[in-house]
Order: structure tokens, then C-alpha cells, then sequence
């Protein structure tokens, strides 16, 4: 619904991926146009959070979110670690897993690239 096609090898790698994963597509559709990149590319995560993805389903339409820290600081992995000074400005937090303590691991990104049909992994 949001990109112009899936090309097989992205659909290989999120069938059978048990990680993070956002994948950066060259042609975005059906989306406003603030959340598409001046080259017409989107970046879409596929949960694999049990809540995340319920919480989506629920909504029945994409959730639009950054990371949750100001620009230059390091991605925090739990809630504890998100900076106070971030939190006091969001209007609300859901209480899901704000005492875990666990780290959690950073999404891999991959970007299709329509020239050369590939698929590259760029973190």
C-alpha cells in the first residue's frame, strides 16, 4: 500500500529476519508528503515488538515516529536511557516496558537500490 513494489529479495529478508529491520524503498505512495524523503524514498520498520505491532494493527495505518533522541545523541536502548529533558516534552508515554532494563538492539537498515537491483545493507 505505501511503496510502489516490494522487490522478492526484500520479501526474503523480512520473512526470515528475527531482528530490527527498516528497509528504505525508492518510491513511496499513499503516504503525505512530509514523511517522504525529497527523493521520493520512504523508510518503513516492521515491528517484531508484540505491543508495537498489535498497537499498529489496532490503528490500521503506519505510525510515523523518529528515535527517541535529539538530533546527535546515541540511540537509547531501553526507556530508562532516553534523556529526561526528551521525555518532559512528549505529551504521552505508554507504560509498556518502561522499567526493563535490558538493552535492546538497533534496527538494521537496508536500502534497494532500483539501478543496480540490489539490496544493501547500510548499518
Amino acid at each position: 500500500n505505501y511503496v510502489e513494489y516490494i522487490p522478492k529479495p526484500i520479501e526474503e529478508l523480512l520473512a526470515t529476519c528475527n531482528f530490527p529491520c527498516t528497509i528504505i524503498y525508492p518510491k513511496a505512495k499513499n503516504l503525505p508528503e512530509n514523511v517522504i524523503a525529497s527523493n521520493g524514498s520512504i523508510a518503513i520498520r516492521i515491528p517484531k515488538d508484540e505491543f508495537c505491532y498489535d498497537l499498529i494493527s489496532e490503528f490500521g495505518k503506519p505510525i510515523v515516529s523518529t528515535s527517541a533522541n535529539f538530533h546527535g545523541q546515541k540511540s537509547p536502548k531501553n526507556f530508562m536511557e532516553i534523556d529526561k529533558n526528551l521525555v518532559k516534552r512528549i505529551k504521552y508515554t505508554v507504560k509498556y516496558k518502561r522499567d526493563a532494563t535490558n538493552t535492546t538492539e538497533a534496527s538494521s537498515i537496508f536500502m534497494w537500490h532500483t539501478e543496480n537491483n540490489k539490496l544493501v545493507k547500510l548499518r
